[in-house]
């Protein structure tokens, strides 16, 4: 089986096989850290260790920080499978969009109907999922939608609330400021929907309530009911969370 970063051509041909009923899918996307250095591979008789996102054209000097990888989840859950992997060095959100594109691509060639993409919160995910509903929806001639894409649910904050958590309410959040919770199939023209991966975003919020951000009072809106939380209670939480972490 070929290796090589990039997307796995044995896998994409394997994918035909599983019944319709097995052919929704969610597509993960994850990036683990990996050392930075030059590595010589007698094999191929070349260094290894730099950015590689599977196309012999494109050549870079810059050595690899990180390794993104894409993998397929059946959505009944009876099987997942890697389909990609590239070596990057924090790439934008454009390039991260347009390697999300043609996964997308691929699989629907071999029948697999892609229902979502999971990722974490960084900073990376979400400009790339800011890139794609904006270019899916120009692309498919919905650019009516796109302000509906991002739309988010009015909240009407009272003044003691605005001035604990220092909101300015003569501002207005830009589509660029939010994030989108579906994009358009770049083929089919299906929504897909985007899901952050919740044990991350946990831990994202334990790290943000327990340790840097000292709020007094939160906020939360649930099932169109409104509540105040003092911070010790986060913290009571924050503190379970990390042992359990």
């Amino acid at each position: 089986m070929n290796a090589e970063p990039g997307f796995l051509t044995e896998v994409l041909d394997a994918l035909p096989q599983f019944p319709d009923c097995d052919r929704d899918v969610n597509l993960v996307s994850d990036a683990m850290a990996i050392k930075k250095g030059k590595i010589w591979d007698p094999a191929t008789q070349r260094f290894t260790g730099f950015i590689d996102y599977g196309n012999s054209s494109i050549t870079s000097d810059a050595q690899a920080t990180e390794a993104l990888f894409f993998m397929l989840v059946s959505l009944n859950g009876k099987w997942k499978l890697p389909v990609a992997y590239f070596l990057v060095n924090k790439p934008s959100g454009k390039v991260q969009g347009e390697l999300i594109n043609t996964a997308l691509r691929l699989t629907d060639e071999k029948g697999i109907r892609v229902r979502g993409v999971t990722f974490d919160g960084a900073a990376s995910n979400l400009s790339a999922a800011r890139y794609l509903a904006k270019q899916a929806s120009q692309n498919l001639g919905h650019e009516d939608e796109v302000d509906g894409i991002f739309e988010l649910d009015e909240i009407d904050d009272t003044d003691e609330l605005d001035e604990l958590l220092l909101i300015d309410k003569n501002a207005t959040p830009s589509a660029e400021s939010q994030l989108p919770y579906y994009f358009y199939h770049p083929t089919n023209g299906s929504k897909i929907h985007i899901i952050l991966d919740p044990s991350h975003m946990i831990k994202l919020a334990r790290n943000a309530l327990g340790k840097t951000i000292l709020w007094q009072f939160c906020y939360l809106r649930a099932s169109r009911r409104r509540r105040f939380f003092p911070y010790s209670y986060f913290s009571s939480q924050s503190f379970r969370i990390s042992k359990i972490m």
